[in-house]
C-alpha cells in the first residue's frame, strides 16, 4: 500500500498541515509520498512536480492558458480581490504520478489538481480522500464563507454553481471517496450543502508532531528575543496580518486600546505589508521549529482576530509551548478549538478581548493555569500522532 498526497504547498497552513501528516506516516513505516509545486526533499519522499508542456500533452500550454473558465475567474480574482480563490484547471497531470492501488489523499490543490484530466485518469475504484482545509476548494464556491455579503452578483453565482455541479460531479463519479473535515465547523458546512451522503463524511483535527515544538521558560525565551522579562508578548496568529479575512479591523481597534502601555508590545510570525504597522509589530520570519519554540513560548498569549478558520493551526501550536489563547466568537473553527476558561478566552467583541488581555496582565497566575491546560488539551487532542492513527482507521476500515 502507497499513500500519495497532493498539495500545492509544503509551507503556509494547508502545506504545513499536509506535510505533518506525511512525515509523521513515514515515521510510522507507512509507504508515503508527498508531490507538490514548489519543493523537493528526497529525504523524506517529498517531490516538486512540474508542469506540462505542448510537447507531452494533447493540449497546449497556450490553449490551458486562453481557457475560458480560467481566464473570467482571473478577471473575477483580479476585481474582488479574494484572499482565497477555487480553481479546476492547471497544467499539471498529476494522475500520470499514481500506481495503480495507490491510496490518495489531496489537501489544498487550488492551481495544481486540473479537474477533467485527473478524474479522467483514476480508476474509479481507486481510495480517494479529500482532506478539507478550505471547503470552498470542493464547494464550488469561489471565496470564503466571510466575502459571501461582499460577492452578491448573478453571474458570479451563476459561474459559482456551474463550478459546484461539475466538481461535485467529478467527485461522486468515484466508488471509493471520502470527505474528512479538519474541524466540527468545516464538517457542518459541507454537509448543509446537502451534496454527499453522511457516510462519506468524516471529521479529523489537524495535528502538530509531539516533538516538533518545545516549551521554553518565558522569561528566558523574551530576554533571547531581545526583550525586557516583565514585558507582555502579544502573538497574532495571522499569516497575513492586514487583510480583511484576517480582522486587520479587530487588531487596529486592539492596538489602539494598547498604545499607552509601554510594557504591551505586539509580535507575529506572519506577513504585515502596511508600512505604519511595521514599527507596531515586530515581523519574525522563520520556519525553524527551535526558533518557532522560542517564539511561540515567549508570548504571554496568542491573539486571533479572524474572522474565518476552518481550524487554527496556531492555536495548538501555542498550546504546545504552554500559552494561552484569545480567540472571537463567530462562524469559525477557532471557538471549538479553545475552551472558554480552560485553555484561552472566546471573546464576543474587542472591548472582551482588551479585558481578557488585562486580566492576563494582572494575574499571571491566571496564564500560568491556562497555559498548563492547554498543553494537557493538545496532547489529549491535537497531536499528529493521533490524527494519523484516526485517518489510518479510515482508510483500513476499522
Amino acid at each position: 500500500m502507497r499513500i500519495v498526497h497532493f498539495s500545492c504547498h509544503v509551507k503556509g497552513g494547508a502545506g504545513l498541515a499536509a506535510m505533518r501528516l506525511h512525515k509523521t506516516m513515514l515515521f510510522n513505516n507507512v509507504n508515503s509520498v508527498f508531490y507538490n509545486k514548489y519543493y523537493t526533499d528526497s529525504k523524506v519522499n517529498c517531490f516538486k512536480v512540474e508542469p506540462i508542456t505542448p510537447i507531452d500533452n494533447s493540449i497546449s500550454i497556450a490553449k490551458f492558458i486562453s481557457n475560458k473558465y480560467n481566464g473570467f475567474l482571473n478577471r473575477i480574482y483580479n476585481f474582488y480581490r479574494f484572499y482565497v480563490h477555487s480553481s479546476m484547471c492547471a497544467p499539471y497531470r498529476l494522475d500520470t504520478l499514481l500506481l495503480k492501488d495507490d491510496i490518495v489523499i489531496i489537501h489544498w490543490v487550488s492551481g495544481f489538481l486540473d479537474f477533467k484530466s485527473f478524474f479522467k485518469g483514476l480508476r474509479k475504484e481507486q481510495k480517494v480522500y479529500f482532506y478539507i482545509h478550505d471547503f470552498y476548494i470542493i464547494s464550488g464556491r469561489l471565496h470564503t464563507l466571510y466575502d459571501k455579503e461582499r460577492i452578491k452578483n448573478n453571474v458570479i453565482n451563476l459561474f459559482e454553481n456551474q463550478i459546484y455541479k461539475t466538481k461535485i460531479g467529478y467527485i461522486k463519479s468515484l466508488k471509493n471517496y471520502k470527505i474528512i473535515a479538519n474541524s466540527k465547523f468545516t464538517y457542518n458546512v459541507i454537509k448543509e450543502t446537502r451534496s454527499f451522503p453522511l457516510e462519506k463524511l468524516e471529521t479529523i483535527y489537524l495535528g502538530l508532531p509531539k516533538s516538533e515544538l518545545t516549551p521554553i521558560n518565558k522569561i528566558n525565551a523574551k530576554q533571547e528575543l531581545g526583550y525586557n522579562k516583565n514585558d507582555f508578548l502579544i502573538l497574532i496568529s495571522a499569516n497575513d496580518v492586514d487583510v480583511p479575512l484576517k480582522g486587520i479591523d479587530r487588531f487596529l481597534n486592539i492596538l489602539e486600546y494598547f498604545q499607552g502601555h509601554e510594557k504591551v508590545k505586539f509580535i507575529t510570525l506572519g506577513k504585515v505589508k502596511m508600512e505604519f504597522l511595521k514599527s507596531r509589530i515586530h515581523n519574525f520570519v522563520t520556519w525553524d521549529v527551535f526558533e518557532k519554540s522560542k517564539i511561540f513560548s515567549s508570548a504571554d498569549v496568542l491573539l486571533s482576530t479572524s474572522y474565518e478558520e476552518t481550524f487554527g493551526q496556531t492555536i495548538i501550536e501555542a498550546f504546545a509551548c504552554e500559552t494561552p489563547t484569545i480567540v472571537y466568537n463567530g462562524h469559525s473553527a477557532l471557538s471549538e478549538i479553545v475552551a472558554h476558561n480552560k485553555t484561552g478566552f472566546i471573546a464576543n467583541n474587542t472591548r472582551e478581548v482588551c479585558y481578557y488581555i488585562e486580566q492576563l496582565i494582572e494575574l499571571p497566575d491566571l496564564k500560568e493555569k491556562l497555559g498548563s491546560v492547554a498543553k494537557e488539551t493538545y496532547l489529549n487532542k491535537f497531536t499528529s500522532e493521533n490524527q494519523f492513527q484516526l485517518f489510518m482507521k479510515i482508510i483500513e476500515n476499522k
